[in-house]
């Protein structure tokens, strides 16, 4: 594989949030429901250095708060204002409909980053077939994400069940100098801007950001890893250009394994010289600076001063994989202590390791 490209998935995960300060990208992603994860890095194509900043609880009513469903929030800074876009419920959904209820996009004015100062004011719920599951009643739209060009502020959001292939992305569009307080200065694009294909499954939930050189606009984005229903998801990186109108044009998505273009200005790993990982670090996902995980079962940990990959797992169909970030070789031996290990080394069309 030519130091020029990459392909996706770019890393396990859903939910993913990107931002770029001073030339260093910073993220956040959902790591299968149980913590939160942010990253840092350099590189859009890597996710550099992760640490968990947040487990889920361990009570199970943990979540039982008095504001329901309240989540996916994202900042708009607007005609020097602030405000906080979400999506949520109307009502609580346990009590009508057996437990399904529809789900909406809401918006509310901020006396600052931390504190809402306005009431809640709808701006969009599911009005278009493609908005529902055909599994269940439930209608939603949700995740929310902030794009602005020219003249004109894009919602883009995702629907309808995040765990079925249908997920996708929609559109919502304010311009500029309109009140976003008002829910029919919003237009809801009629059709999809971003949705699955027979190769790529459940895409959504995205987040956008500059090539290092700022000349290029990309999407991140989560697909799920099967077309079965179910929670296991990674995340991908996509460019996309702007339209002649100025609205995103997000294209299709591209099936896994596709060699792409780096981002603009991001520069390629050092050839490496000698590279050991002692495993010094048990039981704590901040050990794997070094590391790169994709798999399915999700089980990886460093017990002992060794790499366990996939153990108590009854589905190993698709093996877990950790591969060595930041480094490259055209020719390397692999060297390992443990007794009774099989290592897999895969070589690319130009016999070249990228990591």
């Amino acid at each position: 594989m030519a130091q020029s490209t990459f392909v996706n998935p770019i890393m396990e995960g859903s939910d993913p949030w990107v931002i770029k300060k001073d030339s260093v990208y910073y993220g956040i992603t959902d790591n299968r429901g149980e913590s939160l994860v942010v990253w840092k890095s350099n590189k859009l194509t890597d996710r550099g250095i992760r640490r968990t900043v947040w487990h889920t609880p361990t009570s199970q009513e943990a979540w039982n708060f008095t504001d329901i469903w309240v989540i996916d929030a994202t900042p708009l800074e607007l005609n020097n204002k602030l405000y906080l876009i979400w999506f949520g419920w109307d009502s609580n959904a346990n009590m009508e409909n057996n437990g399904f209820t529809q789900q909406n996009l809401y918006i509310a004015e901020m006396e600052n980053p931390y504190t809402v100062k306005t009431n809640r004011v709808k701006i969009a719920e599911p009005i278009y077939n493609w908005e529902r599951s055909y599994i269940s009643p439930q209608k939603l739209n949700e995740g929310p994400q902030i794009l602005k060009h020219l003249n004109k502020i894009y919602l883009i959001y995702s629907t309808p069940d995040y765990w079925t292939i249908e997920y996708k992305m929609g559109q919502m569009e304010i311009e500029t100098e309109k009140d976003p307080m008002n829910p029919a200065n919003w237009y809801k694009n009629p059709q999809p801007v971003f949705e699955g294909t027979d190769d790529v499954y459940s895409v959504g939930h995205g987040s956008f950001v500059t090539s290092p050189d700022d000349s290029e606009n990309w999407l991140m984005y989560h697909s799920k890893q099967t077309p079965e229903g179910g929670w296991h998801r990674d995340i991908r990186l996509q460019k996309f250009i702007w339209d002649n109108d100025g609205s995103p044009d997000f294209g299709v998505p591209l099936k896994a394994g596709t060699l792409l273009n780096k981002p603009s200005g991001e520069k390629d790993n050092v050839p490496g010289n000698e590279f050991t990982d002692n495993f010094d670090v048990d039981n704590s996902i901040d050990g794997f600076d070094n590391w790169q995980f994709f798999g399915w079962n999700g089980n990886l940990e460093i017990r002992d001063k060794q790499l366990l990959l996939g153990f108590g797992s009854f589905n190993l169909w698709n093996g877990d994989k950790a591969l060595v970030r930041g480094y490259d070789w055209t020719d390397f031996t692999l060297e390992t202590n443990k007794k009774n290990c099989k290592a897999v080394v895969a070589l690319f069309e130009d016999d070249a390791k990228n990591a």
